[in-house]
């Protein structure tokens, strides 16, 4: 009987990779199409392409609506389309591994979350800052890339390691139910944090598109971009980590429930 199960155990992990990696995929695809006008404004705006950071995000969704054989294939899209899905399979896969070999998923989500991501993140803020920069294509600075990864870092303590010791402080402080500091904390966190983490972004940007300057230059530029981005970055982090997170739950559940039965995540 034992082997049995041994052999239906790892029959299950290959299906359920699969049903991870579906699910991912479908996420990233509903996600990106919000994501990618925000990301582009911000790049074009501050390299200096687009005067008003508005115009170039609606010229995105301009794009999306009118052209979208144009916008689905074009670099921005896959490339945001490449680091979400490939951040939502990471989180799938080592969810459903810690829970099939009954381990701990706090450490193997954070380090492999976190390291797909950095990855992912970077190699896209390279290719749009040379896709929209204002100068022919270059190299990368490496300041650039170290101020992504300071970002990128950042990032994903806001959304994976802060929101549960906040969570925890709102329900001790002012005894709300525990589950309802969760979603607002993970709401919000992410989201609330950019106010600290667009400068850092919009610096790696400037540094690749002005090599030689003064930090009082830079912080020029960084200031007026800043203000009008700022909405923008809410709105992309609540689509990353709201709209992409539930969809790639639901879809998860969806698919996994075809093979396993609706309770699949009760049976570890």
């Amino acid at each position: 009987m034992e082997k049995k199960e041994e052999t239906k155990r790892t029959i299950d992990v290959k299906q359920r990779m699969f049903c991870d990696t579906a699910a991912a995929i479908g996420a990233g695809f509903i996600v990106a199409p919000l994501i990618t006008p925000v990301d582009v404004a911000v790049t074009a705006k501050q390299s200096g392409l687009f005067p008003n950071i508005f115009t170039a995000f609606l010229d995105q969704f301009k794009k999306m609506l009118l052209t979208p054989h144009k916008f689905f294939l074009d670099k921005p899209y896959l490339w945001i389309f490449s680091v979400y899905s490939s951040t939502y399979v990471a989180n799938n896969t080592i969810d459903s591994l810690c829970k099939i070999y009954k381990v701990n998923d706090v450490v193997p989500k954070l380090v492999g979350c976190t390291a797909v991501n950095m990855f992912m993140s970077i190699l896209k803020d390279a290719a749009l800052a040379r896709y929209f920069g204002t100068k022919p294509p270059g190299k990368v600075p490496t300041i650039s890339y170290i101020y992504w990864l300071v970002r990128d870092v950042m990032s994903m303590a806001a959304a994976f390691i802060i929101p549960e010791r906040i969570a925890k402080i709102i329900h001790t402080k002012k005894e709300i139910p525990l589950e309802k500091a969760q979603k607002t904390s993970q709401f919000l966190c992410p989201m609330g944090f950019q106010l600290f983490f667009l400068p850092i972004h919009l610096l790696g940007l400037d540094y690749y598109n002005i090599e030689k300057s003064t930090f009082g230059a830079r912080f020029g530029r960084i200031a007026k971009t800043y203000f009008p981005a700022m909405p923008l970055r809410f709105f992309r982090m609540g689509s990353a980590y709201g709209v992409g997170g539930v969809n790639n739950k639901k879809l998860r559940n969806f698919i996994i429930s075809r093979y396993e039965g609706k309770n699949w995540d009760k049976n570890y």
